[in-house]
């Protein structure tokens, strides 16, 4: 087991009763360091936010809000029709400036996930960055961290590349994958700045190798491959 250690925050509030036991996990990352300046703001009633979890660049894992209470983590965001993401969400922050994910903090995240899930239906399509629910205020955890690492323990979903296209499917066509996917995105039919931002999102999370908002044919087919699995 790893080390867990407890560190109250205040900032939270009661889950609605109508929208059943979380389902989310949205990863976060501080952007603060040293970890207690991140950990004093995500305590401080002023700050009016929080998370469930913050993990050290060590690997120590902090408990700030009870997992049954609704931390303030996703502010304004979207996911398949939902709004409010923190009613449905476990929010884990991750001590890091989004440049490092060092390995003892991965290996924590891994094994917290796979606590959480101990208690919570957590659908690998529902294991998020900030960056997929709030893709035009956020883009943490950003391109630096390893979704690879977790799928590779099971966790989450990465495009296998075994989809082609024989030509380029209309800009419509890609929004609407989008939004089936998950994502907040109007059906203009235009490379419009959301649709940029929304792509953007999408590679971070599943081609972090270039996050440009250009739809080239890799991007393409990585969305379609995830449309594709989609539930």
């Amino acid at each position: 087991m790893m080390e867990k250690k407890t560190y109250d925050s205040l900032n939270f509030n009661m889950r609605p009763l109508d929208v059943g036991p979380p389902d989310m996990i949205i990863l976060h990352h501080t952007n603060m360091k040293p970890v207690e300046a991140a950990l004093e703001r995500l305590s401080d009633p002023n700050s009016k936010v929080s998370c469930h979890y913050l993990i050290a660049a060590d690997g120590t894992i902090y408990e700030m809000v009870h997992e049954t209470m609704r931390a303030w983590h996703a502010g304004v965001s979207f996911w398949k029709d939902r709004t409010n993401i923190n009613d449905h969400s476990i929010g884990i922050e991750l001590d890091s400036l989004g440049d490092v994910f060092p390995l003892a903090l991965m290996k924590s995240l891994v094994w917290l996930i796979e606590d959480i899930r101990t208690r919570y239906t957590i659908p690998d399509f529902n294991i998020l960055g900030h960056s997929d629910i709030a893709p035009h205020r956020k883009d943490d955890p950003s391109e630096h961290f390893d979704w690879e690492f977790l799928a590779a323990h099971g966790i989450g979903w990465m495009p296998k590349g075994r989809k082609e296209l024989s030509e380029a499917p209309p800009i419509v066509a890609i929004q609407s994958w989008l939004r089936h996917i998950g994502y907040s995105i109007d059906l203009t039919g235009l490379m419009d700045p959301q649709t940029i931002g929304v792509v953007k999102a999408f590679q971070r999370h599943f081609h972090r190798q270039k996050v440009d908002g250009i739809l080239d044919s890799e991007t393409m087919t990585r969305i379609l491959e995830r449309r594709e699995v989609s539930v």
